[in-house]
């Protein structure tokens, strides 16, 4: 087929016909790109909590570790007299009592 004999092609007219139908095309293409934006933004928001929180339960757990429990104390006053004699160790209730409030 030759270019001769091609059919012509059709002409892209804009007219108030198709202005209406573009506009609202390009606005849902507008409102779409919004609200992937306002999207993106909630995800990285809520991204970053959850990595907030991951570190909180990493430290915590890293802490659990470092406890010093009454039952501790207890323990250490035993085998600190069994061990040392001479060594007068103060009673874990007494110990216990005297610490400040909130601490």
């Amino acid at each position: 087929m030759t270019t001769e004999n091609a059919p012509p092609l059709p002409r892209i007219v804009i007219d108030k016909g198709t202005l209406v139908p573009l506009g609202v095309v390009l606005s849902f293409i507008g409102s779409l790109a919004t609200m992937a934006g306002w999207m993106n933004g909630k995800f990285e928001s809520i991204e970053s909590a959850v990595v907030k929180i991951e570190h909180r339960m990493e430290r915590l757990e890293d802490r659990q570790g470092d406890r010093w429990t009454a039952s501790d104390m207890k323990l250490w006053e035993v085998i600190l007299s069994r061990e040392n004699p001479a060594i007068k160790a103060p009673g874990v209730g007494t110990i216990v009592r005297e610490r400040p409030e909130g601490k």
